[in-house]
C-alpha cells in the first residue's frame, strides 16, 4: 500500500513539473522569439513542397523567412566572410565588411533558388538577381552575386567559388567593400549566396 502512495506521489510531481515546464517554455518562446523565427522553425520541419509553396508565396513571406535565416545563421555568415577575406588578403586587398541588408537580400535569393528550383542569377519573376536590392530599397552603385548549392560547409563552398574564375573575380574585386551572405537548407540541400556591393 505504501508503494502505491509513493508511485501516485511521483506521478503527481511529474505531472506538475510537466505543466510548469510547458508553461515556462511557452512563455519563453513568446517573450524571446519573434513570430518570424517561430514561423521559420515550423517551416523547416515541413516536408511537403506543396504546403511550403502555398504558405510562402508572396515577397513579404520570403522577407519574413529571410530575416529569421539571417539571425539564425549570422555566425556561419562570419565564417564565409572570413574565408572570402583570406583570398582578398593574399592579394593585399582590404577586407569585405558584413552588411545586414545585403544578407537579407542574399537570404531571399537563397530561398528563391531553393523553393523555385531555379539555380540562376535570374529570379523566379524573370528579373535579374539585383532587383531584390531594389525591392528592399537598398541603394548600391554596383553589385555581384555568387550562388552555390550542395556544399556542407562554409570552407568548402568558398573554396569552390575560389576555384571558379567568375566567382573568384567577384570575391576579390576591389570595387566591392561590403558583403551579404545567404544560407538556406531545403530538403537536406544547402543553398549559399554571396552578394557584394559598395
Amino acid at each position: 500500500m505504501k508503494n502505491k502512495g509513493v508511485i501516485v506521489y511521483i506521478i503527481i510531481v511529474l505531472f506538475v513539473f510537466y505543466i510548469f515546464f510547458d508553461t515556462l517554455v511557452e512563455n519563453a518562446e513568446s517573450s524571446f522569439l519573434s513570430n518570424d523565427i517561430i514561423r521559420y522553425n515550423s517551416f523547416r520541419n515541413l516536408d511537403s513542397e506543396d504546403v511550403i509553396l502555398s504558405n510562402y508565396d508572396s515577397f513579404d513571406d520570403y522577407v519574413s523567412l529571410a530575416r529569421s535565416s539571417v539571425i539564425e545563421n549570422r555566425l556561419l555568415s562570419y565564417d564565409i566572410i572570413y574565408y572570402t577575406n583570406n583570398y582578398r588578403n593574399e592579394l593585399g586587398i582590404f577586407d569585405l565588411v558584413y552588411d545586414e541588408d545585403l544578407s537579407l537580400a542574399a537570404s531571399i535569393r537563397a530561398i528563391e533558388i531553393a523553393l523555385n528550383d531555379k539555380f540562376d542569377h535570374v529570379r523566379p519573376n524573370g528579373l535579374s538577381y539585383s532587383s531584390v536590392l531594389k525591392d528592399l530599397n537598398i541603394n548600391v552603385r554596383c553589385s555581384a552575386e555568387n550562388i552555390a548549392f550542395g556544399y556542407d560547409s562554409s570552407v568548402d563552398v568558398v573554396s569552390a567559388w575560389a576555384n571558379s574564375h567568375g566567382h573568384y573575380v567577384n570575391m576579390v574585386n576591389q570595387k566591392y567593400n561590403k558583403i551579404g551572405i545567404g544560407y538556406f537548407e531545403y530538403k537536406n540541400v544547402v543553398y549559399w549566396v554571396q552578394i557584394f556591393s559598395n
